[in-house]
């Protein structure tokens, strides 16, 4: 009767540890998949602040570029008259 209750306990406990092994391997694929995650989030935010930047230096090309276009336009307009707000070549 005793050798059948420490096999009984012994099924017990083996179940026990296989169901926690099995658990243990879930737990650490999932802790593998959230790492992967994570780093794949960083690079995106890298990768995002790169673009970023890259929008921020066009904006100011373009601005810088608008300005010079309408000092052109001003100085041009500065020898020209305004007629119906279209600036018109003198002769």
């Amino acid at each position: 009767m005793a050798q059948e209750k420490l096999e009984s306990d012994y099924e017990r406990l083996k179940a026990d540890e296989a169901e926690k092994s099995a658990r243990l391997s879930e737990l650490s694929l999932q802790m593998d998949r959230r790492e992967q995650a994570r780093q794949d989030l960083k690079g995106l935010e890298e990768t995002v602040a790169k673009e970023l930047q890259t929008l921020h230096n066009l904006r100011k090309l373009f601005v810088q570029d608008l300005q010079t276009r309408v000092k052109k336009v001003d100085s041009r307009c500065s020898r020209v008259e305004y007629n119906n707000a279209k600036c018109m070549v003198r002769n």
